[in-house]
């Protein structure tokens, strides 16, 4: 029997044991699993059986990993080292903060470009926060892999597309790596960083390798490993949106991509992807934001198409003030952070945009999520373009 995604396949069981023993904690999970992975190495060449037992194994894991999890067994040693290195990660973002309000940003726009690449929102009024999510661009306040594939850009272009087909190539994983986890810690470690991440970090070793990978598996082995160290953050909701998000990304996105190109019009097809990678994240989320949030706003993907290019700018813009400040560069951040406050000030005026008191229940969600899936696999799973991008 073979089963086509295997990490995929891995991480789902891995989540039903978490949710089974978060429900049923028991300490007869941790020797159930050892036995359970025996007997599934002896009799790995049975077929059926064999993955019948890998199932059992992983349930078995996820949930002896909650139970471990529940009690508390970390070591306080590890505790006390990672709580320094969160103080003083707060110390470089705050000197950082400094370093560009001393580059003659004003109030408004030294918050945002604070929480753009620093994650450091408390800066942000309450009213600027709402406009956000009133206009669907809340997602644009919290770090996620759009903000990590803006700054691994500038590593790609500067390093990884260098020396990825040189002899020298594995001398840049070392500082490729610790900018990208340097930076997710200096930004606070939100959910949604950590797992871009470890996306990326998977995928820049397989880069150098030069091996084709498959971003759905890579995808599934980020949750795998955030849920063996984590696995209480299954109930995180920034966990299950950026989650989300990513695979519907996958699972719509790539196998329409190559339909969107226009030939002869490259900032059509450009366009078109932005809206599809859009409508494709939103889609994924829409159910959990009607649940936790009881909003939709309908035409996100549209706002989107405006504000992501501006953030874009925002970001690179704020890097650069932190290495070259500039009141030049200042005023014209300012600008620009000045347009972007007033696209969304002006878009949540328009009747209809947003949809308010939606209040679903969790089965609710749970159908339309077998729904939503049913229908993608029906009509795009035998795509090959799903796990060859």
């Amino acid at each position: 029997m073979i089963i086509r995604f295997p990490l995929v396949f891995c991480t789902l069981c891995a989540i039903l044991g978490i949710v089974v023993g978060y429900l049923f904690p028991s300490v007869w999970f941790i020797p159930a699993t050892f036995i359970a992975l025996v007997i599934a190495t002896i009799i790995r060449q049975r077929d059926v059986l064999s993955v019948m037992m890998m199932v059992v194994f992983w349930i078995l894991l996820g949930a002896s990993r909650i139970y471990l999890s529940l009690q508390d067994t970390h070591s306080s040693t590890f505790g006390e080292t990672f709580r320094t290195l969160q103080i003083k990660a707060e110390e470089k973002a705050y000197f950082l903060i400094d370093r560009l309000e001393s580059s003659g940003l004003d109030d408004e726009s030294l918050a945002l470009s604070s929480a753009l690449i620093l994650g450091r929102k408390d800066m942000l009024s309450w009213e600027r926060r709402h406009q956000f999510s009133e206009a669907g661009a809340s997602h644009l306040l919290a770090l996620s892999g759009l903000h990590m594939g803006i700054l691994y850009g500038v590593l790609y272009l500067l390093m990884v597309r260098w020396f990825r087909h040189s002899r020298w190539n594995w001398f840049i994983l070392p500082p490729v790596l610790l900018i990208i986890w340097g930076y997710t810690l200096i930004a606070g470690m939100s959910t949604s960083l950590i797992r871009a991440s470890i996306m990326l970090s998977i995928l820049t070793i397989c880069s150098l390798d030069e091996r084709h990978t498959s971003s759905i598996h890579v995808l599934a082995l980020s949750a795998l490993i955030m849920l063996m160290l984590d696995p209480g953050c299954i109930f995180d909701i920034g966990f299950q949106l950026s989650y989300l998000a990513v695979l519907f990304i996958l699972l719509i996105y790539v196998p329409l991509s190559p339909f969107l190109v226009i030939s002869g019009h490259s900032i059509l097809s450009r366009i078109n992807s932005m809206l599809l990678v859009s409508f494709s994240a939103q889609l994924g989320t829409a159910p959990l934001c009607m649940y936790y949030f009881h909003t939709f706003p309908i035409l996100s993907a549209f706002v989107s198409l405006l504000l992501i290019p501006l953030t874009t700018l925002i970001i690179y813009g704020a890097l650069l003030l932190l290495i070259w400040p500039s009141n030049i560069l200042a005023t014209g951040l300012n600008i620009i952070i000045r347009l972007e406050d007033g696209i969304v000030e002006q878009w949540i005026k328009i009747p209809g945009t947003t949809i308010h008191d939606l209040h679903p229940n969790l089965w609710s969600v749970v159908l339309i999520y077998a729904l939503m899936f049913t229908v993608i696999l029906r009509f795009m799973g035998r795509s090959k373009d799903i796990i060859s991008r």
